[in-house]
């Protein structure tokens, strides 16, 4: 797990800790067990975006909240007439750019 991964995962540690939930409760609220949040948060499993937008919305935050200052980057490929291009779309989501 690389550091983005790990300030991810300390960052939903630490609004679930700040909300009063317990792993048990709130692993109940996301609709996963509880050894998977355990995971998580610890850092030695990944989620799926479904899984990370489930935990953003049961604490209730904003993007920036959860992933801090990570940058996402959005590849787009095109195809058209033989010829081929590839696009990246870099958004800042503390910017909103």
């Amino acid at each position: 797990m690389d550091k983005r991964e790990r300030e991810i995962s300390e960052n939903i540690r630490t609004e679930r800790l700040k909300q009063h939930y317990t792993q048990e409760e709130f692993s109940e609220e996301i609709g996963i067990s509880t050894n998977f949040l355990y995971c998580i948060e610890s850092g030695t499993s990944s989620m799926s975006l479904k899984t990370l937008l489930r935990i953003q919305e049961a604490l209730g935050v904003d993007g920036n909240a959860l992933l801090g200052e990570q940058r996402i980057v959005f590849s787009i490929s095109h195809r058209k007439l033989g010829a081929e291009w590839t696009a990246d779309k870099v958004i800042n989501l503390d910017s909103g750019e």
